[in-house]
């Protein structure tokens, strides 16, 4: 004998008609399952959960919009600051002042570096203090790592773009297109595994893609799964910034 289920389904948009798709044979099966013995259908779920802990989805989101605030700050505070030395002529005074120009460099890498490391961590300290982010023991370490390496990535992103447009305007309007850009094919706050296959191969060229990683599972899930090659290749992107930084400060320099 086989009983009809009439579902009705609002498909506003694919997750939540994908939602209530899968809700309904998981409610069959809570049906017959709490009926024991007396089921006209034995069946018996055991469930294995790959992760230690639950995480909310708002919890989950926390994390891509954190990279991005940082990628953001190093990009647009770095850019701004060395873009800002020659619209406003102070360049001059600089190049003649008794100092490295390595000095200057090194000083405008540095400040940029600085401040949104110093971001990144009242975020992660206010996100443990509410609860929504749950870093144990070493792993509040690789998250302080993680977060060092794309700020200075961010900083020497943003040291090239102002040393190369010269003009507050134009390195706000690059930046911002540039870090949302990366954000976006990086997986946005959605859920990587679960997007185009196209997006997935462009998300393993960006770096953005392997400082989401290393930053969820050292706040989430108090693991170190891959943390190795996260930091390896944040490492070698904030590197390739920073040689576009100083190149780009030293040709205009000697321009």
């Amino acid at each position: 004998q086989q009983t009809l289920l009439d579902v009705q389904v609002n498909n506003l948009n694919l997750d939540f008609t994908n939602d209530v798709r899968r809700a309904v044979p998981d409610i069959i099966t809570q049906f017959y399952q709490a009926q024991g013995t007396n089921s006209a259908v034995k069946i018996a779920v055991q469930e294995q959960d790959l992760r230690q802990h639950d995480i909310e989805l708002f919890q989950y989101t926390l994390i891509p919009i954190i990279t991005l605030v940082l990628m953001m700050s190093g990009v647009i505070n770095s850019g701004l600051s060395t873009a800002r030395e020659w619209e406003l002529q102070t360049v001059k005074e600089l190049l003649y002042a008794p100092i490295a120009r390595s000095a200057i460099i090194i000083g405008k890498i540095l400040a940029g570096f600085v401040s949104t490391l110093l971001l990144g961590a009242v975020l992660l300290l206010l996100g443990n203090l509410l609860g929504w982010l749950q870093p144990q023991g070493i792993y509040w370490l690789n998250a302080l790592a993680a977060i060092a390496l794309i700020a200075l990535m961010g900083a020497g992103l943003g040291v090239a773009m102002g040393a190369t447009l010269q003009r507050l305007q134009p390195v706000i309007s690059l930046g911002l297109n540039v870090v949302l850009y990366l954000f976006f094919l990086a997986g946005g706050i959605g859920v990587l595994a679960f997007a185009q296959n196209w997006l997935q191969i462009i998300a393993a060229f960006i770096p953005l893609s392997y400082g989401r990683h290393a930053l969820e599972m050292s706040l989430f899930y108090s693991s170190s799964d891959l943390f190795g090659r996260d930091a390896l290749i944040l490492g070698g992107s904030a590197l390739i910034t920073l040689l576009l930084g100083v190149l780009a400060m030293r040709r205009k320099f000697a321009s």
